[in-house]
């Protein structure tokens, strides 16, 4: 996603300046009980090895990471079948701590049927907000806006790694970030 791309590198220039905080509200992975039920396999600790934070929001925690960098301690509440008859997690909450005193808030859910993603990046210099196709960066009383109406990120992930293929190009996300 070129915004989430756009962001990092905002915060690696140190645009907004130094990180203070961040929340992550991933709650639009609304899942019916009807989606659990159509396979035995859904929302089971054998079946799918857990349940929001692996099925739905795996990516949503890799461009968290990689926007705010590591976080040196978590804590999380998971709430396992709270919105559906199901055993694994449909809501997580975590809170991080990072090196340098920041903060952060990672929170997803099955379970909201008109949920949001929101990313709120804050500095001591500014923020950022990214939500509906659209990043805002305030900075000095001055709001600049940038949308992405182009957005698919199954198309851009594949259509970067055919081209690295055939042209060369450098990959978005290299297996040794994977790792």
């Amino acid at each position: 996603d070129k915004l989430f791309m756009l962001a990092k590198e905002m915060v690696d220039r140190g645009d907004i300046g130094k990180l203070i905080r961040n929340k992550y509200v991933i709650t639009n992975w609304y899942r019916t009980q009807e989606y659990y039920d159509s396979g035995a396999w859904r929302g089971t600790w054998r079946g799918e090895g857990g349940g929001v934070l692996i099925n739905q929001a795996p990516h949503n925690l890799d461009i968290w990471q990689y926007i705010c960098g590591m976080p040196v301690s978590l804590r999380a509440k998971c709430y396992e079948g709270k919105h559906h008859d199901i055993e694994v997690e449909d809501e997580a909450t975590i809170c991080a701590k990072y090196e340098n005193g920041a903060t952060g808030e990672f929170i997803t859910s099955t379970g909201i049927e008109n949920g949001v993603n929101t990313f709120e990046i804050v500095g001591d210099k500014g923020k950022i907000l990214i939500e509906r196709g659209r990043l805002v960066l305030e900075k000095n009383g001055k709001i600049t806006a940038f949308e992405d109406e182009d957005y698919n990120g199954h198309l851009n992930i594949l259509k970067n790694f055919a081209n690295a293929i055939l042209y060369g190009e450098k990959l978005i996300a290299p297996a040794s970030e994977a790792v």
